[in-house]
């Protein structure tokens, strides 16, 4: 943000200064601007595929996790098949048992 906010400057500085300046010194601070420019905008580019990276991971995990504590309740309720809801259009009746607090009760545990 401090660089975006100083390149920001020298671009207001420029259009400033622009009328005054000779057509060597404004081709050199436009060349000058548009390096700096590039450069942020390669921080920026690096800056969210880190993020993106670190949110995959954590999401990795998590998963991971979740894997782990619907298999374990599965296994000890002995269920043969476990859903997502969000991967069922229609049920008719209710037939089946809804493990979601059980399986969050046991995520919040192992969270702490």
């Amino acid at each position: 943000n401090d660089e975006q906010q100083a390149l920001q400057a020298e671009m207001d500085k420029f259009k400033k200064d622009a009328p005054t300046l000779s057509q060597k010194d404004k081709d050199a601070t436009q060349k000058k601007i548009a390096n700096e420019r590039a450069d942020l905008v390669k921080q920026v580019v690096s800056y969210q595929q880190d993020l993106q990276k670190a949110q995959n991971q954590a999401m990795q995990k998590i998963m991971g996790d979740l894997n782990t504590i619907v298999t374990s309740i599965a296994n000890a309720q002995n269920f043969d098949l476990i859903l997502d809801t969000q991967a069922v259009l229609y049920v008719k009746g209710t037939k089946g048992s809804d493990i979601t607090k059980d399986v969050a009760k046991q995520f919040n545990q192992t969270a702490i």
